[in-house]
C-alpha cells in the first residue's frame, strides 16, 4: 500500500520534493498547498514538469489538514518567517500527520535550538502520535552529517573544518539572493544575513552537532563497555563459580609471571597430548618412521 503524501509549499526546494513524490513508486500524492495565486488551480504535475496527476494546487491549508495524508512534506520558505512556519507544522502534527521538512534550517539539530521553536513541535507530535524530521543538503548532509561520517575513519580528532562554496548566480530563490544575502544592493545597505545573530541562529546548531557527534560516540562506546562488563557479572551469579574463575585467573597469572624466568620450564605445547594420541592410533603418520 502506497504512503499518502501531501506537499505544502512547492517553491525552489519544494518543487524538487514534489517531483520526487510523484516519481516514487511507493508514494501517492494526495494534496498540494501553495502560497501564490498564480500556482493555485494548476495540476501538481504541471508545476514540477511531470505529467498531470489529478491533484490540483490550492491555497487552502484546511483541506490538507482534514485530508487523509500520512505524511506532509513542508517546504514553504521560512527564512523570514520561522515562527510562522513552526506554527504551520504544529497544526499538521496536531492533525495526526507526520512532517518532513527542510524549511527551518536550525531544526536539523533540535538539541541546539531555542525551546520557543522546539517545544511546540515536540508537544504537537506527542499529542498527534506522529513524528517530525527536518533534513536537507545544506544543512542536513553536506556540512554536518557528511563530516561526522568522514570523521569515523580517524583515530583522533583535533579539529573539524568545513568550508562552503556556492554559486548563487544559478540559485532559483530571488528572495534569498537579493533580500536576504544582499546581492545587487548598495554597499552601505546592510543585508538581512549580516544582522547580528542571524547566522548563529541558522548555522549555529550545525557546529553544535559537529561538536556533540564525537562526544556522543565516546559516551555510547563507554556505555557499551560498561554494559558488557555488567553482562559478565550477571552471567556468573554463582559464588562458587566465581571462586573457580578467580583461582584459574591466579594460576594463569602466576604462569605468565614466572614462565620466562624459569630456565627449566619447558615451553608450553598446545595440543601435544592430542597429537601423540593421533600418532598412536596411526603410526604411519609419524615422520620418524
Amino acid at each position: 500500500m502506497a504512503i499518502r503524501v501531501a506537499v505544502w509549499g512547492p517553491g525552489s526546494m519544494g518543487v524538487i520534493a514534489l517531483r520526487g513524490v510523484i516519481d516514487h513508486p511507493e508514494l501517492e500524492l494526495v494534496d498540494l498547498v501553495v502560497h501564490r495565486d498564480v500556482k493555485a488551480g494548476r495540476d501538481a504535475g504541471e508545476l514540477c514538469g511531470a505529467n498531470p496527476v489529478g491533484v490540483v494546487a490550492t491555497t487552502d491549508a484546511a483541506g490538507l489538514l482534514d485530508g487523509d495524508a500520512d505524511v506532509v512534506v513542508y517546504a514553504a520558505a521560512a527564512n523570514l518567517r520561522p515562527l510562522e512556519a513552526v506554527n504551520d507544522m504544529v497544526s499538521i502534527l496536531r492533525a495526526g500527520k507526520n512532517v518532513v521538512s527542510c524549511s527551518v534550517v536550525p531544526l536539523v539539530y533540535p538539541n541546539a535550538v531555542d525551546g520557543a521553536f522546539t517545544d511546540p513541535l515536540r508537544e504537537a507530535a506527542l499529542a498527534g502520535g506522529v513524528s517530525f524530521f527536518t533534513t536537507g543538503i545544506d544543512s542536513g548532509f553536506a556540512n554536518d552529517v557528511l563530516p561526522l561520517a568522514l570523521s569515523g575513519v580517524a583515530r583522533t580528532i583535533q579539529s573539524i573544518r568545513v568550508t562552503e562554496m556556492f554559486n548563487y548566480a544559478t540559485y532559483p530563490d530571488a528572495t534569498a539572493v537579493y533580500d536576504i544575502l544582499g546581492f545587487g544592493k548598495p554597499p552601505e545597505e546592510v543585508p538581512f544575513a549580516a544582522t547580528p545573530g542571524v547566522f548563529t541562529f541558522g548555522w549555529g546548531p550545525v557546529l553544535h552537532q559537529l561538536a556533540d557527534g564525537p562526544r556522543g560516540s565516546r559516551r555510547r562506546h563507554q556505555g557499551d563497555r560498561q554494559a558488557r562488563s555488567g553482562a559478565h557479572l550477571v552471567r556468573h551469579p554463582n559464588r562458587a563459580h566465581r571462586r573457580r574463575n578467580n583461582r584459574s585467573d591466579e594460576v594463569h597469572s602466576d604462569r605468565v609471571r614466572r614462565g620466562p624466568s624459569d630456565p627449566h620450564r619447558r615451553p608450553r605445547q598446545p595440543h601435544a597430548r592430542r597429537h601423540r594420541a593421533r600418532l598412536a592410533a596411526a603410526p604411519h603418520l609419524d615422520p620418524a618412521t
